[in-house]
């Protein structure tokens, strides 16, 4: 196992690529492999270990598998080694020995080695070397004896981690990458449940099938491997990801091994290879490909919030898009859940019946989410206003029953609405209603919220080439591979050219308009946004997209250019926050 410095110039390791004769180890010592780990300096050696009992010596092989000799360490015995990292860090090579393998879950105490990698042998050399640790790292698990034979560091993030063995769920756990002082001993700290390797397609059942054997990351912090009795495993790290998040994810199956009891694993330099060995005189060296970097497009689609909501993003990885995916839905799912006004008891629903001038505590999202609508209100003088679901509701009524509301009515719900009859305390994070009646529609920014908000799970996930479709709102991530720009239709008025196509990215868009939902009474057509003025709908046919940094501004601001009219929207989105304003309206 390895890992290498970031920072550090890196050598292609190519002599590594699939041969027509396996490579065999031929160190007569090397009988039960439990490590390995590519030199720090020079790609072409490779350090192994045994397991328990054997002498307390790192075997030096070259890529082919000739033994080039052995370093022995001083004052330390081998009671059961079970993996070997290498990695650069202040500067300097290191080899970590890891003597952690507990198959009974009996020692209190388990042990990592230090050791400065020495200098290795000129062509047809041996190595013959003795060295102390530079430290030893004793320490315990947290939560108990572990039996466990996967370690590998980050030296980027100055940490050890160690992944169970025999638990029935793996464990990941975390020391510090640090000399401890004399007589400490440390605690590794858990870190979360792993998920367990998948059983490979094809494979027979294995009793210990599951059980990591061994794991390793990449060079460049992006990759993390695991190995079991069948088969090695990819999981990939996103920019914004901790080693939690990923390995909370279900690893990919990379392929099966073919070896009786492979229990060492380490990625070439480059990570475009995985090398895997066994225990065993003269076991083979199995060289497994890593897929390419080359990103394919998925696509993803569910019914939320009374439309369809679609991401498309691009990655090598299907598996990290799906996981990115079904995260990203579920936050959308979360905020419906809390600012529905469909869903009679969210939360959104819930301030509704609050007595006025008594204030109510809300959740962090939905105040963001109402503090957000109500500047937004503000800054365009009510053409969007998130109070108006008194309006809203008798406007379905009036949709359904093709009648307009008696002047009674109507003017009722317009006292119920107002998006000045409420305040906010950003300290205590509550609201007051001031009239009675009130009820908030957030169905002209939820979407565009929600949109933004799948956005962001999906760049954590180091998913950045997305694009999230929420009814008429588009939020944009990075462009797909090789293009500059996601291309977005525009609906318009006219038959002959009913998409105005433009390219964006890192942005997002939204239309609004009544393109399609309006409704003819008395010969009079009315669009489906709700003008706060009359409390009825639009009745100038008018299309709007607005292209803004985000989905959260583009979506209310689409609307409140609709509301304002072809002559005051322009610029009345853009000193809101809009970069882009398309207006249409109808021939005559």
């Amino acid at each position: 196992m390895r890992t290498l410095s970031r920072l550090l110039p890196i050598v292609l390791l190519t002599a590594f690529s699939p041969a027509d004769e396996p490579v065999r180890f031929q160190d007569p010592a090397l009988g039960e492999a439990s490590g390995l780990a590519v030199s720090p300096t020079s790609p072409g050696f490779l350090w192994l270990v045994n397991d328990s009992g054997s002498p307390a010596n790192l075997h030096l092989a070259s890529n082919n598998g000739a033994a080039r000799g052995t370093l022995k360490l001083e004052g330390v015995r081998n009671i059961d080694w079970e993996d070997l990292a290498s990695f650069t860090w202040n500067g300097r090579a290191w080899l970590l020995v890891a003597d952690v393998g507990d198959n009974q879950g009996q020692r209190e105490t388990v042990m990592l080695h230090l050791v400065a990698e020495p200098k290795l042998p000129p062509a047809g050399d041996q190595l013959e070397a003795t060295a102390a640790p530079e430290w030893t790292l004793r320490f315990r698990y947290e939560d108990g004896p572990r039996d466990c034979e996967s370690v590998s560091v980050d030296p980027a993030g100055e940490a050890i981690y160690l992944l169970s063995k025999r638990d029935p769920t793996p464990r990941l756990y975390r020391l510090p990458l640090r000399k401890p002082e004399d007589g400490m001993i440390a605690t590794a700290e858990f870190v979360t449940e792993a998920v367990s390797p998948p059983r490979p397609k094809g494979a027979l059942p294995h009793p210990f099938g599951g059980q990591p054997t061994a794991m390793d990351f990449s060079s460049d912090g992006e990759m993390a491997a695991i190995l079991t009795y069948q088969a090695a495993y990819l999981l990939r790290r996103g920019s914004a990801e901790s080693w939690a998040d990923v390995f909370r994810r279900k690893p990919v199956v990379l392929g099966t091994h073919g070896l009786p009891q492979a229990e060492a694993l380490a990625f070439t330099p480059d990570g475009h290879q995985l090398l895997v060995t066994s225990e065993g005189v003269g076991s083979k060296l199995v060289t497994l490909e890593v897929p390419s970097s080359d990103e394919v497009r998925h696509d993803f689609s569910r019914e939320l919030m009374g439309t369809r909501f679609s991401i498309t993003c691009y990655s090598a990885y299907p598996a990290l898009a799906e996981a990115a995916a079904n995260a990203a839905f579920a936050e959308a799912e979360a905020i419906n859940a809390v600012a529905s006004d469909y869903i009679p008891d969210s939360e959104l629903m819930r301030i509704s019946t609050a007595p006025v001038g008594k204030a109510v505590e809300l959740s962090p999202s939905l105040y963001d989410l109402l503090s957000t609508a109500r500047r937004i209100a503000e800054d365009t003088d009510g053409c969007y206003d998130p109070t108006l679901g008194p309006l809203t509701t008798l406007w379905r009524e009036t949709r359904n029953t093709g009648k307009l509301p008696d002047a009674a009515t109507l003017d009722a719900a317009r006292k119920s609405s107002g998006w000045k009859n409420f305040t906010l305390d950003p300290e205590l994070r509550t609201i007051t209603l001031g009239v009675p009646g009130m009820r908030f529609d957030l169905g002209g920014i939820a979407k565009g919220y929600a949109a933004d908000a799948m956005l962001r799970t999906m760049e954590k996930y180091g998913v950045a080439r997305t694009s999230v479709v929420a009814g008429g709102d588009v939020a944009l991530g990075e462009p797909p591979p090789g293009r500059d720009a996601w291309n977005v239709g525009l609906k318009t008025f006219d038959k002959l050219k009913p998409d105005e196509v433009i390219g964006l990215s890192g942005s997002a868009v939204s239309t609004s308009g009544d393109l399609h939902q309006f409704v003819e009474i008395d010969g009079v057509r009315y669009s489906h946004i709700l003008d706060p003025k009359t409390g009825l709908g639009l009745t100038r046919p008018i299309a709007v997209s607005v292209i803004a940094p985000s989905a959260t501004l583009t979506d209310p601001l689409a609307t409140a250019a609709c509301v304002a009219g072809a002559d005051k929207a322009e610029s009345l989105v853009r000193k809101s926050g809009a970069t882009d304003v398309r207006i249409r309206t109808q021939p005559e």
